[in-house]
């Protein structure tokens, strides 16, 4: 349990505004060329923190990044995976995901029990191609953007895992949720899928950070009577983060397992990671969006969301999930479906 712990108490990102070292702002929507020029700077200025890889190609050929955060470079502690931006109109997730970056290398005195045992590994923006796309011509634009026939573009990405894949269907090619035509047929999932499995053996918790129901989810999304092994520990640790982002602004955000509370989804990122990969946590973390259209939060309100966030995921201090492991007394090993 402590794993999960360490990496989700970038809960205890700073309550006061960040102080940063280089040009950022939390104040409007990044798109690609400032993310990228950031990622940059980060990788070239902390060089012994810091890696900056290509882990793919998108479908339009733009570079499919993540950065390693290992302070020492130390190549054999437990791993993390952050992604976000899967969904290309999911605008907050992706800095939601830029906002942990900064905070875990350009303020790492807050975080030096977390750092000097993990290393994290953050894919800020999951599909570039939908992203770029959302922000010039189609803003609530959701899948990537390979042609797919029929006139029609892009597969949604977190319908394209290789477990359970497209069992409930998605072959609409013209639809928001095409799944594809068979599962990591997108070169973006492709790359999620090598990274994942160059660091399986060490890796230890998968968290997706998505937009913008206001819910701390759990596998399985393919089938909502389907649980991990360690369900009574998933939904405590949900429980616990729900009710301390409801107490920062009074949002309503609700817990459980991703299939129960949303019609069944198959193929997604993390019935992948807990259902082939025997990775102990896995979650989805879905913010809060805007009043008029959830996945168009206005900028006005994007620090707010950061911090709520942040602060809604307090309770991942070490001490709580220990007492929570107490309570329940299990070791998990892998996530091994129940019945």
């Amino acid at each position: 349990m402590r794993y999960l712990a360490l990496v989700l108490c970038l809960a205890t990102l700073v309550v006061a505004k960040p102080n940063p070292r280089h040009t950022v702002d939390w104040v409007h929507f990044w798109d690609l060329a400032e993310i990228q020029e950031y990622l940059e700077y980060l990788a070239a200025s902390y060089p012994n923190i810091a890696t900056l890889e290509t882990i793919g190609t998108s479908a339009e050929g733009r570079a499919i990044n993540a950065i390693r955060i290992s302070y020492g470079n130390q190549a054999n502690r437990p791993v993390v995976i952050i992604d976000g931006g899967l969904r290309a109109r999911e605008w907050t997730s992706t800095m939601v995901a830029m906002f942990v970056i900064h905070e875990f290398i350009e303020h790492p005195d807050h975080f030096t029990d977390i750092l000097d045992e993990i290393n994290f590994i953050v894919i800020p923006v999951a599909n570039p191609d939908g992203y770029a796309f959302s922000h010039t011509t189609t803003r609530m634009w959701v899948k990537s953007r390979r042609a797919v026939g029929n006139g029609c573009f892009g597969v949604d990405l977190n319908r394209n895992f290789g477990y359970q894949w497209s069992s409930a269907g998605a072959s609409d090619p013209c639809a928001d949720n095409y799944a594809g035509t068979a599962a990591f047929s997108e070169p973006e999932t492709q790359a999620l899928r090598s990274v994942i499995e160059r660091n399986s053996a060490n890796l230890k918790l998968y968290l997706s950070i998505q937009a913008a129901e206001k819910m701390v989810l759990y596998p399985f999304s393919y089938n909502g009577l389907r649980s991990p092994a360690n369900v009574d520990a998933h939904r405590a640790v949900a429980e616990m983060v729900a009710r301390e982002m409801i107490a920062q602004n009074g949002y309503l955000y609700t817990y459980g397992p991703a299939g129960a509370l949303f019609q069944a989804e198959t193929g997604t990122v993390t019935d992948y990671v807990a259902g082939t990969q025997g990775v102990q946590y896995a979650f989805v973390l879905e913010t809060r969006g805007g009043a008029q259209n959830i996945y168009d939060l206005p900028a006005s309100q994007l620090e707010e969301v950061l911090y709520e966030t942040a602060m809604g995921l307090r309770p991942l201090h070490p001490h709580g999930i220990n007492a929570i492991e107490r309570k329940f007394k299990k070791t998990c090993v892998g996530l091994v479906a129940q019945g």
